[in-house]
This record gives C-alpha cells, sequence and structure tokens, in this order.
C-alpha cells in the first residue's frame, strides 16, 4: 500500500510523507514542499551552506487512558544533508551524514535533491502492536559554524521546520 500525507505551515512551508509496508519493514519517502528554492540557491551560490534535516520517529501506541496517554517511541532515525556550491567545479555538492556525496551542475535538480530524502528503510516494526509514524523535516538555509550559530537565535528567516506528519501502520494492506 502506497500512503502520502501533506502537512503544512501557516507560510506555505509542508512535508510531503510517502510511505510503503512490506512486512516488518517501511519505506519512507519525505520531502519539503513550498519552500523558496531561489533563496536556497542564491545562499549557496553566496558561499553559504544549507542543512536539512529528516526526523522520523516510530510510536508504539499505548493502552493508557483514552488510548492516548503511554504512547513509546521504538524507532528513531536522524538524516542530515548538507548542500553547497562548489565555484571551482561550477557545482552543487550535497553531502549526507553517511558520507555519501551527489554533485549536479543544475540548481532545479540540487533544490530538488537536497530537500527529499528517498526509500529509507526503517525496520523492525512489530506486527502484532499498533504502530504508527511521524516524520518531519527541517531547514537551515545558511549553517552557521560554532560560534556564529549563537546567530542563529536572531536569524528566524534562515530557519523551516514543517509540522509532524503521521502515518498509521496498517497491515492488512502491504504492497
Amino acid at each position: 500500500m502506497l500512503f502520502v500525507l501533506v502537512a503544512q505551515t501557516a507560510a506555505g512551508q509542508g512535508a510531503l510523507l510517502t510511505a510503503r509496508l512490506k512486512a516488518d519493514v517501511a519505506v519512507v519517502s519525505l520531502s519539503m514542499v513550498e519552500t523558496s528554492e531561489k533563496l536556497l540557491v542564491k545562499s549557496a551560490y553566496d558561499g553559504q551552506m544549507a542543512q536539512v534535516r529528516f526526523d522520523l520517529r516510530i510510536y508504539h501506541k499505548g493502552k493508557g487512558f483514552l488510548g492516548i496517554a503511554g504512547d513509546r517511541i521504538i524507532r528513531e532515525k536522524t538524516i542530515e544533508q548538507y548542500g553547497r556550491w562548489d565555484p571551482f567545479s561550477g557545482r552543487f555538492i550535497i553531502t549526507d551524514t553517511e558520507g555519501h556525496q551527489w554533485t549536479t551542475p543544475r540548481a532545479e535538480e540540487y533544490t530538488k535533491r537536497l530537500l527529499s530524502l528517498s526509500d529509507t528503510v526503517i525496520t523492525g516494526i512489530a506486527r502484532d502492536e499498533e504502530s504508527y509514524l511521524l516524520a518531519r523535516v527541517g531547514l537551515k538555509r545558511v549553517k552557521l559554524q560554532v560560534p556564529f550559530n549563537l546567530l542563529d537565535l536572531f536569524l528566524p528567516e534562515t530557519k523551516i521546520v514543517t509540522p509532524w506528519v503521521r502515518w498509521d501502520f496498517n497491515f492488512g494492506e502491504q504492497s
């Protein structure tokens, strides 16, 4: 089964979640939508690094009061990607926390790849317990280094975090 969810902030930025369930594995794709790609590319051309953080959490539903209390987290996965422009090669470079690197000379490909996480596998989902996935995307258009990161408190326009998107696992409809 393929499931798609979109959550948006008042400013229009949002997260698009696509998920498939196979046995005890969820295959998740997550991307940020309605983001000013021109500002992202301009800051890269200005020599600034962008950071995108994808947060994925799997919870087991608790049996607490009215079924809402007592949910517990069983899996958490955070993936970060960093994007920048290399003026010497004339290419955009994206590096993730696992050390993989991807390059392109095209701004459209850069923003699409930087703001998207494709086919990430999350394992260990128990079939006998009710579970759900929460996902969100955060973007820092200008990644500042220590000690300059204190300026993040005064530059909120460089940071966007989407609302959490929820997907309930349904083991009766697998692909």
